[in-house]
């Protein structure tokens, strides 16, 4: 995961106009919180996605971080989950590159299978296509023409051995620009994208081949474009459609999204971080254009507000109140880390309550996602 980071293109302007001008000149109305420099930006938009792209609950799921790598780790932290939220986590996202060992001995094999073997838990591998000796440039090619074939077969079956459905993100965040292998700047620029729906067809066509039909493709682009840092919709080379490898090899839509109030300078509500200007309207596009598939926010966090400690909790509650009420919306996994910033779900008391009641409905326990906990998890 790399840290979206939201250049909001119209501000330094808008911080010059009176606020009539800047009404005019901005999407969302904006003020400034004069003691701690930072944009205080509200928004009108809303998400029209009810009765969209099919029916299912809703699964609030956990990245508990790298320190969460072991079997018991993994144990002892669901137990935790399941003790302070009411009910074990929908999904638990782990990462890992094509190096990585899922058989039944391999260490990412045995903490796959502990994550299987919580009734109503899904996994989902954020699977980076690296591993050691990859060339500088020019890794979807080799992946697109065959020449890692032995590890992705390998892979393939070890997955399939496991008892139950695997979510895999491949390559996520293949839009961003942080220098990831698999993204534009080492794949030939703007042929990037045809690349990548190259190589990421090859890699299913793989999997299926060597038996994975438990697998189950999750796509999952970073909210934005990191080359224009505005709208651009299909005009540009790097709009997240363009990689977009095709209905046959997607099972869900993904998106990766993060408020760094700090680092953006500015303090922005979910629905314009997904789907607002800035976002180049991804979540909206995602559910109009591919009503066949729902979306699984695969990686989601804010920080906390350096003027109001009470605003990350409330940014929460509104998240998942407008997530659990969109059909199109499967899931969304929380990073619960500190990396850029302290994302942790308690990273103070009033966020962890704020969590804590956007898992909740009607103030009685139940499951995150659209299964109990004595039922299977997620088809």
């Amino acid at each position: 995961m790399r840290t979206l980071r939201l250049v909001f293109s119209l501000l330094p302007l808008a911080v010059a106009l009176p606020a009539r001008a800047q009404a005019a000149l901005l999407p969302f109305s904006m003020e400034m919180k004069q003691d701690m420099g930072i944009f205080e930006i509200t928004s009108t938009r809303t998400l029209d996605c009810a009765g969209r792209n099919g029916e299912g609950g809703f699964e609030a799921g956990i990245f508990f971080g790298d320190s969460v790598s072991t079997p018991q780790q993994m144990r002892a932290a669901l137990r935790r989950y399941a003790d302070r939220f009411g009910a074990p986590p929908g999904l638990v996202k782990t990462f890992h590159s094509l190096e990585d060992d899922f058989s039944a001995r391999g260490a990412a094999g045995r903490l796959l299978r502990e994550i299987l073997g919580h009734p109503g838990v899904t996994p989902l591998l954020s699977l980076e296509p690296t591993w050691h000796g990859l060339p500088p440039e020019g890794l979807l090619e080799r992946i697109a023409s065959g020449q890692v074939d032995d590890r992705l077969e390998k892979l393939a079956r070890d997955l399939a051995s496991a008892d139950g459905t695997v979510l895999v993100e491949l390559g996520a965040e293949m839009n961003a620009r942080f220098g990831a292998p698999w993204q534009a700047e080492r794949n030939g620029g703007e042929a990037a994208p045809a690349g990548f729906g190259r190589a990421w067809r090859h890699v299913v066509e793989v999997a299926r081949a060597s038996g994975a039909s438990n697998v189950r493709w999750v796509f999952a682009p970073s909210a934005g474009n990191p080359y224009t840092h505005h709208p651009t919709g299909p005009s540009h080379w790097n709009w997240y459609g363009h990689w977009y490898p095709g209905d046959r090899y997607v099972d869900f839509l993904g998106l990766h999204a993060f408020n760094h109030a700090r680092e953006q300078g500015a303090w922005v509500p979910f629905i314009e971080l997904v789907t607002g200007d800035a976002a180049d309207w991804m979540l909206d596009d995602m559910v109009a254009r591919f009503p066949g598939r729902r979306v699984i926010l695969g990686e989601l966090a804010t920080s906390e507000h350096p003027g109001r400690p009470e605003a990350k909790a409330e940014w929460i509650v509104d998240a998942y109140r407008r997530m659990r009420g969109c059909s199109a919306v499967a899931g969304a996994v929380w990073f619960d880390m500190d990396k850029e910033t302290d994302w942790h779900l308690d990273s103070s008391p009033a966020s962890a309550a704020g969590y804590a009641s956007a898992v909740w409905a009607d103030g009685v326990p139940q499951a995150p996602g659209s299964t109990s906990p004595e039922e299977e998890s997620m088809p």
